[in-house]
């Protein structure tokens, strides 16, 4: 036979369950539930739950739980638990050990769960980012057609220079570009046409920040090729690694229109 010691929570004084006898507490289905729990079993059927005892036997003046208690707290004032004994034979243990195995098991699973969620989401988060830049790349593009075409569209617009079109995003009027039949919807934007050409055109020539992306990416940040280059930033670019990665957010909201002017 098998012993299973289990503390359960002693009830308050003075209330229903305190007033039962201490045969009666353990039978009843709220303690059996307790001590299920706090077991890892099952079940407890009536046969077993009548081999169920404390762990220091009441004796015959003990008519309640509470009386029990208050001569328990007089011999244990430290202890503050009810100790019950859970005894079962060889059959309900190997129950017990195959319940409690299986409760590793799901735990087990749970975990890869979560692990496979997060690199699922991680994934996600890496797509959006590619998505984002090639967002940035062609909506840059179309600005830059359609500041063309207004340019094309203005009266006496003889010169076709970046300089003349930059200049041109800042001075157009919405109701030009009404007499142009192009919405005037686009006025906001275009006005962030120079910061659109002087990110394109930065990108064309300095590749610093996308190494710097790079080399913060969970594929290289742990690699002897971040280690090598990184001390490369403050001395060349009197920045560090991580400040040289921007925003890419930022020309986002500009080119969808979800940032403030």
């Amino acid at each position: 036979m098998i012993r299973l010691q289990v503390q359960l929570t002693l009830p308050s004084k003075n209330s229903l369950r305190s007033k039962m006898p201490p045969s009666t507490f353990l039978l009843q289905s709220k303690t059996i539930d307790t001590m299920k729990q706090k077991a890892q079993l099952l079940s407890i059927t009536q046969y077993q739950a009548k081999q169920i005892c404390l762990d220091s036997a009441a004796l015959s003046t003990d008519t309640t739980i509470e009386i029990y208690r208050d001569r328990m707290e007089q011999i244990l004032p430290h202890r503050r638990n009810l100790q019950v004994v859970v005894p079962f034979n060889d059959a309900w243990f190997g129950m017990w050990e195959s319940f409690t195995a299986l409760r590793l098991e799901v735990e087990v699973l749970k975990d890869e769960q979560r692990k496979s969620a997060a690199r699922q989401l991680e994934l996600e988060n890496k797509q959006l980012k590619s998505a984002a830049r090639q967002l940035e790349l062609f909506a840059g593009n179309a600005l830059v057609d359609l500041g063309r075409l207004v340019l094309k569209k203005t009266p006496q617009s003889t010169s076709h220079s970046t300089n003349r079109l930059v200049q041109l995003s800042q001075t157009i009027t919405s109701e030009q570009l009404c007499e142009m039949e192009i919405p005037t919807k686009y006025l906001r934007i275009l006005r962030q046409l120079p910061k659109v050409i002087e990110r394109r055109n930065s990108a064309a020539h300095d590749t610093s920040a996308e190494f710097a992306r790079l080399l913060l990416s969970e594929r290289f940040r742990d690699t002897p090729a971040f280690i090598l280059w990184r001390d490369v930033f403050p001395l060349v670019y009197e920045r560090d690694i991580e400040e040289m990665a921007p925003d890419e957010g930022e020309m986002i909201e500009l080119l969808t229109g979800s940032s403030p002017v």
